[in-house]
């Protein structure tokens, strides 16, 4: 009946029904309604759906965002109830974010423009929030939280889904060479008598050894599989890495650049041999199964030494400038300037981050002198600047907020999303234009440039929930 249609049992996505329950407890816990997700489709559970509520929720959700509002913006959209009724009308539920969806609305019918920023501001009772329960095969409950994202995140560094962890026979341990069958893209299972998708990949644990395993989301897994093909291929001709590690910062004056820029030799060589193997993977189709991981292996090995000399020899040039500015950085007392201060030696240690390094595409490296040039000008400029280089930088953070937000959500967006690698790399070039234009930057960058260049990421967000 329309009781039933207002207050659904399930909430249907795709060919999964997630249930669903109602509770009156004003201030508490679970007040309003709750999602059950069994574990193992954590996976597969929509992003942003759940913003929509219900039926019978959604039209006061809707007005209790539109009035708290800033007064600028709430003031063009009264009364609110006309407004929501008129935007729910148009709109239909679905797996995009409520308040993008209502931007897009509230535009056209009243060309007013309420950006993601605005939303952000927006405070709302708990109970407009759907409260996410995650269950096991057992129906115990594991996790709960008003946050999909804190959820995802939370099982995400834990193991992945039981399920994919048992009756399968592509999983290993301590792989040292390609010995097993063809992996799929994609795997099927059941669990708790729902099928379940997973993603094997080759990954390079935290302790360096390499494992197949069956992960939770498919850009996570090819996101892995490189890594872990890279991290292969090392394995196989370690007297080729070995060789490249004794040709790079081996002079006195580059190990004095090194210890000057407070960089350690060894995970920085490192980094830069393992990463030459990833960078060279690009626009390659990863090896599935043991032939085509050897046919990867001669195209790959041909280029490698060449590569990797390049590379250090980028990267040497750059360490030599990062230890003028650590030098010049060093000179200044401890009361001058702490904000410009902090913020360049941060960058410094993203920019020589071994972890990062891995996975920092070739194009970008190749620019690493000049960034580190512009860093070297901003620190010599900052006497003169007056309050400049702090405005420079509230123009800069205001950027960098938003992928740190979205990184939050989303770990290793950068690695995941080709728009947010981009954005990243834009930022640094930014940063050429704020602080040392002289310089000149390899792409045109502005606030504008910037953030038409995040849009394209929020679209890659929803279009890939996780």
């Amino acid at each position: 009946g329309e009781v039933e249609a207002q207050f659904p049992k399930v909430i249907a996505v795709g060919d999964i029904g997630f249930q669903l329950t109602y509770q009156f407890e004003p201030g508490g816990n679970r007040d309003g309604v709750t999602v059950t997700i069994p574990r193992a489709l954590l996976n597969r559970a929509p992003r942003y759906q759940f913003e929509w509520l219900v039926p019978g929720l959604l039209r006061d959700k809707v007005i209790a965002m539109i009035k708290a509002l800033p007064k600028a913006l709430r003031k063009q959209l009264v009364p609110a109830p006309d407004v929501a009724d008129a935007l729910l009308d148009r709109l239909t539920a679905k797996d995009e974010p409520l308040a993008q969806a209502l931007s897009r609305e509230i535009k056209l019918l009243r060309t007013v423009s309420v950006t993601s920023e605005d939303w952000l501001q927006v405070e709302i009772e708990p109970f407009y929030l759907m409260n996410i329960r995650v269950v096991d095969d057992h129906k115990k409950v594991l996790a709960e939280s008003r946050e999909l994202s804190a959820l995802v995140a939370e099982f995400r560094s834990n193991t992945p889904v039981e399920v994919v962890s048992t009756r399968n026979n592509l999983e290993r341990v301590n792989v040292t060479r390609w010995n097993f069958d063809a992996l799929p893209k994609e795997w099927r299972g059941k669990s708790a008598g729902t099928e379940v998708v997973a993603y094997p990949a080759v990954v390079k644990e935290g302790s360096g050894q390499l494992s197949v395993r069956l992960l939770d989301y498919a850009s996570e897994a090819e996101r892995q599989h490189r890594l872990g093909t890279a991290a292969l291929l090392l394995q196989h001709d370690l007297k080729t890495a070995k060789y490249l590690k004794k040709q790079l910062f081996v002079d006195n004056a580059s190990k004095l650049s090194l210890a000057g820029a407070g960089l350690e030799r060894e995970p920085m060589v490192d980094a830069i041999v393992e990463s030459g193997l990833w960078q060279l993977l690009e626009n390659t189709l990863l090896p599935r199964s043991q032939a085509q991981f050897e046919q990867v292996q001669r195209d790959v090995y041909a280029r490698w030494v060449p590569h990797v000399l390049e590379v250090g020899n980028h990267l040497t040039q750059a360490v030599k400038v990062a230890s003028e500015v650590r030098s010049l950085l060093a000179r200044f007392g401890p009361a001058e300037y702490p904000n410009a201060k902090a913020d360049m030696n941060q960058q410094l240690r993203q920019l020589f981050d071994p972890e990062r390094l891995i996975e920092t595409p070739v194009e970008w490296l190749t620019y690493y002198p000049r960034y580190l040039k512009a860093v070297l000008s901003r620190a010599e400029r900052l006497p003169a600047q007056g309050g400049k280089d702090e405005k420079s930088m509230a123009m800069l953070f205001a950027q960098l907020e938003r992928l740190n937000r979205a990184k939050e959500d989303y770990p290793g967006i950068e690695a995941l999303c080709p728009q947010a690698l981009r954005f990243r790399w834009m930022l640094e070039e930014f940063r050429v234009s704020l602080f040392a234009q002289q310089l000149g930057t390899k792409l045109p960058v502005s606030v504008k440039r910037l953030d038409q260049q995040w849009q394209s990421v929020e679209t890659w967000m929803i279009e890939n929930p996780r």
